[in-house]
């Protein structure tokens, strides 16, 4: 199968694998039907029709609704019918939204809920969108390694994570430009929409997180399978820690090379 579009990838930055997730989930919805692969340093997407990385993206380019403060709200993508939420528990999904806010109330949010402090969901999504389209992201070579100061991130990327002991101090606790470092916006706003179908994998009895590469051409379906070690089309397989920056702040860190060949199973994706 020959790719509609090829991207250059490091796949064992978590942030960029689930851009790629995003990225073939979005392909899927605009062009009618897409497949994805990770091959040669590069993930690759086939497309039913013929379409740009622009346009793709560009289905993902919808401001959310900021009128609704809260920094777990989910966000709707309209124009192809895909709610993110997957930072919310099951009990959220049952309980007012107007509660999940509330101080001491973190069994509405999962530990992959990266963001903390004075940070919401969708601003941090309307804050991503504007930064692509200002960088004029989607015409780069290389859109995954394009980057800009900023004071918000989902927190997806090690190359944005900070801590407390590597300032001195609490992002909170700055002001002005003090406050910002490497954002990259396209890894950001894709991995978002990728963490809502592809879920990391719990490691049992560590603070750690499975994921996997995949060499076939596969659906989002298949994919996502695949992307948890479930189905023999499995490539690499690579684990990642959580690491705590303070103030409720997360960041995925870099992930190593997994070598035990053991397929998961359902019971540990953390859903």
């Amino acid at each position: 199968m020959n790719p509609s579009l090829s991207l250059k990838v490091d796949v064992r930055n978590p942030g960029q694998y689930y851009a790629c997730c995003g990225l073939l989930e979005l392909a899927d919805a605009v062009s009618g039907c897409a497949a994805g692969w990770f091959d040669g340093g590069c993930f690759h997407c086939a497309t039913a029709a013929q379409v740009s990385l622009a346009e793709i993206a560009e289905s993902a380019m919808e401001e959310a609704d900021g009128s609704e403060v809260g920094k777990l709200r989910p966000i709707h993508l309209a124009s192809i019918g895909l709610t993110l939420d997957w930072w919310l528990t099951n009990r959220a999904r049952s309980a007012d939204p107007s509660s999940w806010d509330e101080k001491g109330k973190n069994k509405y949010a999962t530990p992959l809920k990266l963001w903390g402090g004075r940070q919401a969901s969708r601003v941090n999504f309307n804050h991503m969108i504007g930064l692509c389209r200002r960088l004029g992201i989607w015409s780069s070579e290389s859109p995954f390694d394009v980057s800009e100061r900023a004071q918000r991130t989902f927190g997806v990327d090690p190359r944005s994570a900070w801590t407390s002991l590597d300032k001195g101090h609490s992002t909170n606790d700055l002001a002005g430009k003090l406050k910002e470092y490497d954002v990259f916006p396209a890894v950001e706003l894709l991995a978002v929409v990728g963490l809502q179908r592809f879920r990391p994998v719990k490691v049992p009895g560590q603070w750690a997180y499975r994921y996997h590469t995949w060499r076939a051409p596969l659906h989002p379906s298949p994919a996502s399978a695949a992307g948890s070690g479930l189905v023999p089309h499995a490539s690499g397989r690579y684990k990642f820690r959580l690491i705590s920056r303070g103030q409720g702040y997360r960041s995925f860190c870099r992930a190593v090379v997994d070598p035990v060949s053991n397929v998961g199973n359902a019971e540990e994706i953390f859903a």
